[in-house]
């Protein structure tokens, strides 16, 4: 387990984290700290670089894992609607045999066909209920961006505008950081 920081325990943890999203350099922050907290004991130029490049390094490591969840998801959903395809072509495939059995017994009146029907119903039965499967499976895929993002401006609408703007501005942000990288 790694050590805790002196940037972690400091009360200016907050602060720095906000000055790093801002893009601030290190040097940057760390005169900003000693000439806004004078003779307060602020974290030293290392201290803040050294929990700057683990903060932006986690970062990109929490990106890159967020996009290997979303690719291997896309697979599954992918995977998961060709197996439904199949499902549907049984389906369709059962239908016929049934309705091609049911004819059968209608003009024959064989009651031994009845099993062969009944087989055939429980295959299909047994198929709908994959189907059904997959349509909840696929029903539970994550959220675009652009849903995400219109779900949280209706949930803040009657925050203060600033606040609202701010948001905005960050989410902005981030998505020209993830695309630069």
């Amino acid at each position: 387990m790694g050590r805790i920081s002196s940037v972690e325990r400091s009360r200016f943890k907050e602060e720095i984290i906000s000055l790093l999203e801002k893009d601030w350099s290190y040097k940057e922050i760390w005169r900003y700290l000693k000439a806004r907290y004078p003779g307060e004991k602020i974290p030293s130029y290392d201290a803040i670089r050294n929990f700057g490049n683990k903060w932006r390094r986690e970062i990109r490591e929490a990106v890159k894992t967020d996009e290997i969840r979303r690719e291997v998801v896309a697979r599954e959903v992918r995977s998961s609607i060709l197996a439904a395809q199949q499902l549907r072509r049984n389906l369709e495939m059962c239908a016929e045999g049934l309705q091609a059995l049911w004819d059968e017994w209608i003009r024959t009146r064989d009651y031994s066909k009845l099993r062969d029907l009944t087989n055939l119903i429980t295959s299909a039965n047994r198929s709908i209920e994959l189907l059904l499967k997959f349509q909840e499976e696929i029903s539970e895929m994550p959220l675009t961006e652009e849903e995400i993002f219109d779900r949280i401006m209706y949930c803040i609408q009657d925050f203060p505008v600033e606040y609202i703007q701010k948001f905005k501005k960050r989410w902005e942000e981030f998505e020209q950081l993830k695309g630069s990288r």
